[in-house]
């Protein structure tokens, strides 16, 4: 039952209003001081308009923890002590007459207007909790589709970040297996990791991971850090790291997110991670054809890794994913690997071949797809190999494919080997200037090459070659 304090020198039958409240009834404001010194539990006061009133409820605001309303009677209709009491911090002013019926009224009024704000900041806490679950499988829902998604490792592991960075407006990293994963390269966060690894006197991720404590924040040099392990069939594979402010923290519901993004990620990073093993060794028997092909061919070193450069300039140019871009490098610096078979005396011959060594030249490209396609996971690299010299009149060979039948990559291959080959020295002449090289390319464009390839190819800033 609410303590209502009612300051009121007017003969009044208390009990008139006592049925829903405990009404303590005083004459004058000392009275009603000693009540609230003795009963700090009182919600209400009540009172009459009297001399003493201003100073009544400047005593009340100088306790702001007695957290009492005050409710005014006036004595006579005005304006201005309205506005007086107001701004003292009356909760409601009135000119209707003192008596039972009115202090009732108001008082079943001030009840309602209770109940609907804490129905109000109810709704709205359900509200804020309700947006908080959305959100929640909002974040669970775009996991999900980035999970389905066909990207690379790196893909996977740049969306994941960008989705926990929106979550909980830091930055975020990820040390995976002794490597460091940023959805961009920016140097604050390798700055962080030396502060980090500074911090904890050690000199490598992996001693990191394992020092770290796990999702308790820690400052590091006036920043919060956050620590959430990667687990993965019960090993630990890594850690996530949150920076964030120092006046800013995770939520307890936000970490229980992050906690299920990273377990609904780790199947596929795990699964990520075995395709990265199968493409380090496919990178290493590259590494070892193109190694081959260099102690035949002289000219030929060098020339593979050259217009690898070239066709990945080409590709991002057009910005191409990363997943072709990978692809295309792998058969850029592959594409000659068909030459292997070739003996020495042709490759490095210095007068014009003979019709049937031309020939025999002219089968390095199936060669190479024959060569590439039966390593792992390499059948597409093997046919970017296989068409690099098709040309997009459709006079090209092994196959006369013509115009966007050729695979994308050995349309940009083509130009990037036409390029290098023109300003490479042979062993039959020296190599031209990058002014004739382009001038040949351009004439060519819509023949030999691709014309939308050719001037994006034609339009990157000569300093770069």
């Amino acid at each position: 039952m609410k303590k209502v304090l009612l300051v009121t020198k007017a003969s009044i039958y208390e009990n008139d209003i006592a049925f829903f409240y405990q009404i303590l009834l005083c004459k004058n404001y000392l009275e009603a001081r000693e009540k609230l010194e003795e009963d700090s539990n009182i919600e209400l006061a009540i009172l009459e308009e009297e001399e003493g009133t201003e100073e009544f409820l400047d005593y009340i605001y100088l306790f702001p923890n007695l957290n009492i309303k005050t409710l005014i009677f006036l004595k006579q209709k005005s304006t201005k002590n309205m506005r007086t009491y107001f701004k003292k911090g009356a909760f409601d002013v009135t000119d209707e007459r003192f008596n039972p019926l009115n202090i009732f009224y108001y008082l079943d009024k001030m009840e309602n207007e209770d109940k609907t704000r804490n129905y109000v900041k109810k709704l709205e806490k359900n509200i804020r909790t309700l947006n908080n679950e959305i959100d929640e499988y909002k974040v669970l829902y775009e996991t999900t589709k980035i999970l389905r998604l066909d990207l690379s490792f790196g893909g996977i592991i740049e969306r994941i970040i960008e989705l926990i960075e929106m979550l909980v407006g830091g930055k975020v990293l990820f040390i995976l297996n002794h490597n460091y994963y940023s959805a961009k390269s920016e140097w604050d966060k390798l700055i962080l990791l030396k502060k980090v690894l500074k911090h904890y006197n050690v000199f490598s991720l992996g001693e990191l991971s394992k020092t770290m404590p796990g999702y308790e924040p820690f400052e590091v040099e006036g920043s919060k850090l956050y620590n959430f392990p990667i687990i993965i069939k019960n090993q630990l594979q890594g850690n996530l790291l949150v920076l964030l402010d120092r006046s800013n923290k995770i939520e307890e519901r936000q970490a229980e997110l992050i906690n299920n993004i990273l377990s609904q990620s780790g199947i596929v990073i795990e699964n990520a991670f075995l395709i990265k093993e199968g493409e380090k060794r496919n990178i290493d028997i590259v590494k070892s054809l193109v190694k081959a092909i260099e102690a035949k061919d002289n000219y030929t070193k060098g020339h593979s890794d050259r217009v690898a450069v070239l066709s990945i300039m080409i590709a991002k140019e057009m910005n191409l994913d990363d997943v072709k871009i990978t692809e295309l490098e792998m058969a850029s610096v592959l594409h000659d690997v068909g030459k292997i078979g070739l003996s020495e005396n042709i490759l490095n011959k210095e007068g014009k071949l003979t019709d049937f060594e031309y020939k025999l030249i002219k089968e390095h490209p199936q060669k190479g797809y024959e060569i590439v396609s039966q390593i792992k996971d390499m059948k597409k690299i093997a046919m970017i190999i296989k068409h690099h010299h098709e040309r997009w009149d459709g006079f090209g060979y092994p196959a006369g494919l013509k115009e966007k039948s050729i695979p994308i990559e050995s349309r940009i291959i083509a130009i990037a080997d036409t390029y290098d080959a023109i300003t490479s020295d042979r062993p039959y002449r020296k190599g031209k200037d990058h002014e004739f090289a382009i001038g040949e390319i351009r004439k060519n464009l819509g023949k030999q090459f691709d014309p939308i390839i050719g001037e994006i190819f034609l339009s990157i800033d000569k300093n770069l070659f």
